[in-house]
């Protein structure tokens, strides 16, 4: 007998949907118009899937998923399905790119005068791109503030209020974070120097910040200022509130006190004891800090934010002291913590959902050689969420504390990286990837030319096709014609590498890097990472580039990769949504 999809009951179509991957799940709400109608209504078509499926999803800000509408999970997955499957395949295609040279153009009314004596090593050191891809926020030394709308390859926004003149002290650098919100706004949080009285002091800045895409502009307000007390060595914010690290005298290098301000009226929140931390990461319930016991070894610390303290209607006496649970969890890091010059590496991977099974990776490796080490931390936000809510509501016996204390109890993956590499490999925001690049010498034959274009300001090139590899583009032609590849981009996928038994027996002098030419007998840990591999197609300019690379970063988001040149010159690659 046979059985039509769009006539089942609901709650079964619901329970197949969760059996479903994502792309089989897109798949089959594009089946006929009935199923096209549930999956635009009913977010239970997609809400478990989407859960599960570790992706970074494109939606509009980052709140739990089941207060998505079902439109809005339908767009998210069609979208990331499309991103996954290109660079998930065995050669993940360019869809389109644009080449943004040095030094960056304003949009009209945005003048650029008053910063042209900035140099390119100053201006670009951080950038965070917009998670969809249209805007990227970089910060100078100098404390500037640019935003630059990535599919004009135009300034959008000038922010120089909080300059420093000189530049900060000595191994002192500019931290800032932003909050995406909804597709055109978003939070800021940025350094900035404070007058108490007639002195100097420390201090943040929160902003909104407003964008217009059809004008390729950016506003920005102030929100509130702060004084922290010391120069913040690393922020973020999400939730409502902003997240800090503050260096202090007997610390090792780059580790800081977590400091925690509620953004609604800028009071600093009490914490429970927190060790020292070099990586901090906020999300809308929690945040998450890496911190250094006494001891030297390594904790993961999630620390929930206070139920219903950032209401407007919370009017309690005391609201800088709510119940504030904690997760705590040692890892078991068997390399170099600290090696007399260098801290340990580390890279905080999560995504939040709202579900309750949130797991968070955490990469680490030894400051100065070695190789990522991966650990699977099982947190369980309803735990955390409980423990809290309690408290609260004084239902928690005596015997009950806001910290638990847990333990990782070995590590998940170890990455297996190329020899030489000039960069390390660096993870992406999920954990289940990881970019790298190789500096090569190959020779190329030479391109077809093509005409110049008169058009002023050019749409993003599309994507070199089948059998027109490297064919050259507008942008391109403000270069001279070369001929020697010098960059390849890669794409590793940590879903399948060989288990750590198998490493530890084929590399046992704990040196784990390998020649990619080499040849490699099947089933051994390096034959199992290079079929993990995918070779990124990029633009003829970019492999023959002749300034030497900065910085790379991939937005998951929306399959976008910023490549950034120590000349200044800026590439935007989309992998994803052209």
């Amino acid at each position: 007998m046979s059985v039509c999809l769009d006539t089942i009951p609901e709650a079964l179509l619901f329970e197949i949907c969760n059996y479903l991957d994502i792309f089989d799940l897109v798949s089959l709400s594009e089946v006929n118009k009935a199923l096209r109608s549930i999956s635009n209504s009913r977010t239970s078509f997609w809400l478990y899937t989407l859960q599960e499926c570790g992706l970074f999803l494109p939606v509009a800000s980052y709140r739990p998923l089941e207060s998505f509408s079902a439109a809005e999970l339908s767009l998210a997955a069609h979208r990331a399905a499309i991103s996954e499957r290109n660079i998930t395949s065995p050669a993940p295609k360019l869809l389109s790119y644009r080449y943004i040279p040095w030094p960056f153009e304003g949009s009209p009314g945005v003048p650029l005068e008053d910063v042209e004596w900035e140099r390119p090593e100053h201006a670009i050191r951080m950038h965070l791109s917009h998670y969809n891809g249209e805007y990227m926020f970089a910060v100078s030394t100098n404390n500037i503030l640019r935003i630059i709308h990535l599919r004009s390859g135009k300034v959008a926004l000038l922010w120089t209020d909080d300059q420093v003149a000189g530049g900060f002290p000595q191994d002192t650098y500019p931290s800032w974070a932003v909050e995406f919100r909804e597709e055109n706004e978003a939070v800021m949080v940025m350094n900035c120097r404070l007058l108490d009285g007639n002195e100097e002091v420390d201090g943040i800045r929160v902003m909104n910040v407003h964008f217009k895409p059809k004008e390729c502009l950016a506003t920005a307000e102030t929100i509130a200022i702060y004084n922290t007390g010391g120069m913040p060595s690393h922020l973020d914010l999400a939730g409502g509130y902003v997240i800090a690290t503050i260096p202090a005298s007997g610390l090792l290098p780059d580790l800081g006190n977590v400091l925690m301000i509620r953004i609604r009226d800028m009071k600093e929140m009490i914490l429970p004891p927190l060790y020292p931390s070099m990586r901090i990461a906020a999300f809308e319930e929690y945040f998450i800090a890496v911190g250094v016991s006494p001891q030297a070894q390594i904790y993961v610390q999630v620390v929930g934010y206070p139920q219903g303290d950032n209401s407007d209607t919370n009017t309690s006496e005391d609201q800088s002291k709510p119940p504030i649970a904690l997760h705590s969890y040692h890892i078991p890091f068997s390399g170099q913590v600290f090696d007399g010059t260098f801290l340990f590496a580390c890279q905080i991977c999560h995504i939040y959902t709202g579900s309750p099974k949130s797991p968070i990776k955490v990469w680490l490796r030894p400051g100065r050689s070695g190789s990522w080490s991966i650990f699977s931390v099982p947190f369980d936000l309803k735990d955390l969420r409980s423990m809290a809510s309690r408290h609260l509501t004084n239902r928690a016996t005596t015997s009950e504390s806001l910290v638990r204390n847990l333990r990782v109890n070995e590590v998940d993956q170890r990455v297996l990286e190329e020899r030489g590499l000039v960069h390390w490999a660096a993870p992406t925001i999920s954990g289940r990837r990881y970019i790298w690049w190789r500096q090569v010498e190959n020779e190329l034959p030479p391109p077809e030319p093509v005409e110049e274009s008169s058009t002023v300001d050019p749409p993003e090139t599309t994507g070199a096709s089948e059998g027109n590899e490297g064919a050259i583009s507008p942008e391109d032609l403000p270069f001279p014609p070369v001929d020697l590849e010098t960059f390849q981009f890669y794409v590793s996928v940590t879903d399948n590498l060989a288990s750590i038994d198998e490493i530890e027996a084929a590399f046992p002098y704990g040196v784990f890097d390998f020649d990619i030419d080499g040849e490699y007998e099947e089933g051994s840990p390096i034959s199992k990472q290079l079929a993990a591999v995918r070779r990124m197609e990029i633009p003829r300019k970019l492999s023959c580039r002749t300034s030497r690379i900065y910085m790379f970063v991939m937005e998951e988001w929306s399959g976008t990769v910023l490549v950034q040149c120590f000349s200044g010159d800026l590439w935007v690659l989309r992998y994803g949504k052209a």
